[in-house]
């Protein structure tokens, strides 16, 4: 072989020899390093030095459930620190700079959640760690924990949620762990807007605690979470409808108390404000709070329900054949003070004139024929030759007491119709006073109501 071709080989030869053969030098370098290595001590040589370790959480998906007052968040979650132990040099391992390990093959650190309902679970098992030459490792895995909410349902469908997660190294204090941020805010890169509830403040901060029984502090990691419900569907499911419902209960105080089509209207009210009011229960979270909605969704069948019952007395007690007088304490309060202060003239003046002696007339009547009976008529001096020819022809004498009981008959009948009459009139004037009165109580807190909500509408 000439001495060119041996120079050419030899080259070749080298250039081959140069290539690392990086999956042996890397099953090589892992095997080394895992050799006399203990995950169960901390990853320092001396005993009273502290491992410094980051902490980061990138948010990806938040789900909120109102009736378990929980919120599911799904993240990435992240952890630096230093590892004494896993140092090497890159050129004696064919330059591999890095490695990924499972982790449970190394120590790894015990982090506890406060405030979950579940314990963290890493969809994708326990986590994988990235170990570069230097000692620095990379943990990450996907987190997906639920943690419990506080819901400020007062203006619901406007209401807001505050979720707080806390995170802490167990049983670890800050001498041996020091656990820090990455920085000081919510990484949001890849997350995933609710359709639902929208994410309006999300903050993250370092604490440090102490405990009564231990005299060195916890650090741990607080993430705060605001959230303010998409109120759109349910402004077009709910609100728009029950506010038109109560336009037509507006309305329903104009009709007249003796119609049944009022009765009919009233319970029809009735059903649909109780169907609206058992679906908003059904989507509203457990909480102790008063939900100004489901009050307002109850007095209006409250209202309802004493519109129709008070229907149903007037429409009875205006058909019925023996009617009761109505008591002297309703009268005074129903008809004298109420009717006058709702300015309904019309009935006081009625109720004032029965009280001076509405039926005199009748009254006088009857009782001019009830004396007739017990004295005799005062016949003149022309008339005397009458009595002789009564006297003479008794059959005259037996059609004039006919005649008389006729009349007795007849003006107590009528006064009886006067007297039920009367009292029918009065349970309508009882009625239209109620009406009046339920009226005045109902347009001023559906005003309200709606008013309340159109300002909720124009801050959000």
């Amino acid at each position: 072989m000439s001495a060119s071709g041996l120079i050419l080989f030899s080259a070749i030869f080298m250039w081959i020899s140069s290539i690392p053969v990086t999956g042996n030098m890397e099953e090589k370098l892992v095997k080394d390093l895992l050799k006399s290595y203990s995950k169960h001590a901390r990853p320092v040589r001396n005993s009273s030095d502290t491992v410094n370790m980051i902490y980061d959480l990138a948010y990806i998906v938040i789900d909120l459930n109102e009736v378990e007052n929980s919120q599911t968040l799904i993240a990435d979650e992240y952890l630096f620190w230093h590892d004494e132990n896993l140092v090497w040099d890159p050129t004696l391992y064919g330059e591999v700079y890095d490695i990924r390990l499972d982790s449970n093959s190394i120590w790894t650190p015990v982090l506890t959640s406060y405030y979950t309902i579940n314990e963290v679970d890493a969809v994708r098992g326990q986590g994988t760690v990235v170990v570069y030459y230097t000692g620095q490792v990379l943990f990450f895995r996907i987190m997906k924990t639920k943690v419990r909410c506080k819901f400020d349902v007062h203006y619901f469908p406007f209401d807001s949620a505050y979720c707080s997660l806390i995170i802490q190294p167990w049983c670890t204090s800050s001498v041996y762990l020091n656990f820090t941020l990455l920085n000081g805010t919510v990484d949001l890169v890849n997350y995933e807007n609710n359709p639902r509830w929208n994410l309006v403040k999300a903050t993250v901060e370092r604490r440090a605690r102490k405990y009564s029984r231990c005299p060195e502090s916890y650090h741990s990691i607080v993430y705060k979470n605001e959230f303010v419900r998409i109120s759109d569907d349910y402004l077009l499911a709910l609100l728009v409808p029950s506010f038109i419902l109560s336009i037509l209960t507006i309305l329903l105080f104009m009709l007249p108390n003796q119609s049944s089509e009022k009765i009919t209207m009233g319970i029809l009210l009735f059903c649909v404000f109780s169907v609206i009011l058992l679906y908003t229960h059904s989507v509203l979270p457990t909480a102790d709070t008063t939900y100004y909605f489901v009050v307002f969704l109850v007095f209006n069948i409250i209202m309802l329900s004493l519109i129709t019952l008070l229907n149903v007395l007037v429409v009875n007690l205006s058909n019925c054949e023996s009617c009761r007088d109505v008591p002297k304490v309703v009268k005074s309060i129903v008809l004298e003070f109420m009717a006058k202060w709702f300015c309904m003239t019309s009935i006081v003046n009625r109720n004032r004139s029965r009280q001076d002696g509405i039926g005199a007339e009748i009254n006088n009547l009857y009782r001019l024929s009830v004396s007739s009976d017990k004295q005799p008529l005062d016949l003149s001096a022309e008339d005397q030759s009458n009595e002789e020819l009564m006297t003479a022809n008794p059959s005259l004498d037996s059609n004039v007491a006919f005649i008389k009981a006729l009349i007795v008959t007849y003006w107590e009948k009528a006064k009886e119709e006067e007297v039920e009459k009367r009292f029918r009139q009065e349970w309508k004037d009882v009625g239209q006073v109620m009406n009046r009165f339920f009226c005045v109580l109902y347009i001023p807190i559906v005003l309200i109501a709606v008013g309340v909500n159109l300002i909720q509408i124009s801050s959000k």
